[in-house]
C-alpha cells in the first residue's frame, strides 16, 4: 500500500517525522532545547552560550534544521538555472507538504 514511512521518502521527500521517543523525552523537560542563541563554548559540565546561559549536559546535539537548498543552488549554478526549482520544505497553497517533485 500506500502508507508509512519509506512511500514518503520516495513520493514527497519530506512531510514525515520519525518518532522513537525523543517527542516525549523533550515534553517532560528530560531533553533541554536550546533556541536564538550560539555555544560560545563549553565547560566542564556543558556548555556556555552567546546569551549568557549555561547549561550543564552530557551531550551537545546541533540540530540545525533544513534551510532552502535553492540557495546553495543559486550560488553553484547561478541564478538563473535555479529560478525555476519549486520549494522543496514547506506548505504550498492547497496546504500540501512540498516535496520533491
Amino acid at each position: 500500500n500506500d502508507a508509512g514511512f519509506w512511500p514518503q521518502v520516495l513520493r514527497r521527500g519530506g512531510g514525515y517525522y520519525l518518532d522513537v521517543g525523543a517527542s516525549s523525552l523533550v515534553a517532560s523537560g528530560a531533553i533541554k532545547l536550546v533556541v536564538g542563541t550560539e555555544v560560545q563554548r563549553y565547560t566542564e559540565t556543558g556548555v556556555v552560550f552567546t546569551d549568557g546561559r549555561t547549561l550543564d549536559c552530557d551531550v551537545v546535539i546541533f540540530a540545525t534544521g533544513f534551510g532552502d537548498f535553492r540557495i546553495a543552488l543559486a550560488k553553484i549554478f547561478g541564478k538563473d538555472p535555479t529560478d525555476n526549482i519549486g520549494p522543496v520544505w514547506g506548505v504550498n497553497a492547497e496546504g500540501e507538504v512540498n516535496g520533491v517533485r
